[in-house]
């Protein structure tokens, strides 16, 4: 059996065309209202999807109800530093040219050198945004007046190419550096720029001409300016290719860097896709223990890569550091060696796990294994995601990810689950499950789900070995699950929390009276 079928933002598009917003970095706040609700209605206006980009958002606790409603609008940007490097390699790998020419443009308007532009936290962070603005493929580019929304806006539209709505209220001064300078790059590139004051009009105009004064809608005096930018943005629309006949954007361009065909004869390659604590270290004890399959664990794992372990099976102690070497030199390369391991001591099927994360932070791994040809996904998913995200901060709290068959059942603490940081973790989770969905929508897969797999072991790995073209038996496993408990029991802040989460999209995870 197949879970509820999810929606995908990447793979499913509900309007003909997409506006892609940049906000600021904390969202959403009361005091940005007004924008949100423009933006809204300008969305409605010309008919088109409307997605908010930020990378932090507000303390859902004691924030206004209407505002809180935004939360389910957005795209949440990593503060992961290896993610943010394995995007900016993306860029760099598939785009190199316009990604030089975007830097050095900005490093001459603030008068510096490109490596400190590049070490600008604001540019830091903009490359994770700007890969789920390739992946989700707009139309139309907007941002407002602060550094990291124009900064990532810039880069968004020098690198994919596209059209851009500029809100100002200020051309900035001497207390606002980077903004000042960066503002001639900002009013050339937008297509349209809307200015609250008419001060700010006539002072563009006097600064950079006719040519950005004709682009400019003024806010003061004018009752028909929201009328007035819809027009005109829609005259832009117009003249712009459409997103979706452009091979350069969506999640194959997006998440795809370099793939290159490869065969595997003589056995059949998976991978046990997932997030943490899905029951994914349960499966892959499960398939181990069948004598045709080798299953090994976290391969391409950033902290076992950094602490010299390899959970891979028919390696020896005196083989280890040549194959560490090898993983980091060239991930493809040790799985290749993998299977051919498991080809030579008669397996049918050879896989590991890769979690999301794992995924994310080394474009190799995922082009790699988009080049297999007859690669297997099973695919494992929590339906409860709230029910994940408890189980993950009890493991992190306690220590214990695995617990031995037989082995005493430990006592859990509570747990207290900020808000704040609960509406983050819910929203990663979808994004990358839905990342990765759309990332290997053109492959063999199986989805399973955790709670499948904890009613119906059996049942449910048979289903897996039939997937994988290998006998059906019975299978086993080393290793129980760590415990489920009501959480309105195991965290101590329930009702804070489900008050924190009432009128958002996750407040049937709390609903349990």
């Amino acid at each position: 059996m197949q879970p509820l079928r999810r929606p995908n933002r990447f793979l499913e598009r509900r309007k003909a065309k997409r506006i892609a917003a940049f906000v600021l970095s904390d969202f959403p706040r009361a005091d940005q209202e007004p924008i949100y609700l423009h933006l809204q209605r300008l969305a409605l206006s010309l008919d088109v999807d409307l997605r908010i980009f930020y990378e932090e958002c507000v303390d859902p606790v004691g924030i206004d109800t209407s505002v809180k409603a935004w939360l389910g609008q957005g795209f949440v940007a990593t503060r992961s530093p290896l993610q943010q490097a394995a995007d900016l390699d993306h860029f760099r790998q598939v785009g190199s040219d316009r990604l030089d020419g975007a830097l050095a443009r900005i490093a001459h308007a603030l008068d510096c050198t490109r490596a400190e532009v590049e070490a600008l936290p604001a540019t830091g962070r903009a490359w994770s945004s700007l890969r789920w603005t390739k992946a989700y493929a707009p139309d139309l580019v907007a941002s407002f007046y602060t550094l990291e929304d124009g900064l990532v806006a810039y880069l968004a539209c020098a690198l994919l190419d596209l059209p851009r709505l500029l809100f100002l209220s200020e051309l900035g001064d001497s207390s606002t550096h980077f903004l000042a300078k960066l503002m001639p790059l900002h009013v050339h590139q937008a297509d349209l720029v809307v200015v609250h004051t008419r001060p700010v009009a006539v002072a563009l105009a006097e600064r950079f001409g006719d040519a950005v004064a004709a682009k400019v809608v003024c806010v003061e005096g004018d009752d028909e300016w929201e009328s007035e930018v819809a027009r005109r943005t829609r005259a832009v629309l117009r003249r712009r290719r459409p997103a979706t006949g452009r091979e350069d954007l969506g999640p194959v361009a997006a998440f795809r860097t370099g793939v290159q065909a490869t065969s595997c004869a003589g056995i059949r390659p998976f991978v046990l896709l997932s997030a943490e604590r899905t029951g994914s270290n349960l499966l892959t004890e499960l398939l181990q223990s069948h004598p045709n399959v080798q299953s090994a664990g976290e391969l391409f794992n950033p902290g076992q890569i950094e602490a010299g372990v390899l959970d891979m099976p028919l390696v020896d102690a005196a083989e280890l550091p040549a194959m560490l070497e090898l993983r980091r030199r060239d991930p493809a390369a040790l799985h290749a060696d993998f299977l051919q391991r498991a080809c030579n001591v008669g397996c049918h099927a050879a896989g590991f796990k890769l979690m999301y994360y794992h995924a994310a932070v080394d474009n190799r791994v995922v082009d790699h294994l988009l080049g297999l040809r007859d690669l297997h996904v099973v695919h494992l998913v929590r339906e409860d995601r709230l029910a994940r995200w408890i189980s993950m901060m009890h493991a992190v709290q306690s220590g214990s990810w695995w617990a031995p068959i037989g082995a005493a059942k430990a006592t859990r603490e509570s747990v207290e689950l900020k808000p704040r940081e609960t509406i983050m973790a819910l929203e990663s989770d979808e994004l990358l499950e839905e990342r990765f969905r759309a990332t290997f929508a053109d492959r063999r897969m199986h989805v399973v789900t955790y709670e499948q797999l904890a009613s119906d072991l059996q049942g449910t790995a048979a289903q897996v070995l039939d997937f994988l073209g290998v006998d059906v038996r019975p299978l086993h496993a080393q290793s129980v699950k760590t415990g489920e408990r009501d959480p309105r029991v195991t965290v101590r802040n329930w009702r804070e929390l489900t008050a924190a989460l009432r009128d958002t999209r996750w407040e049937d995870a709390v609903s349990r009276e």
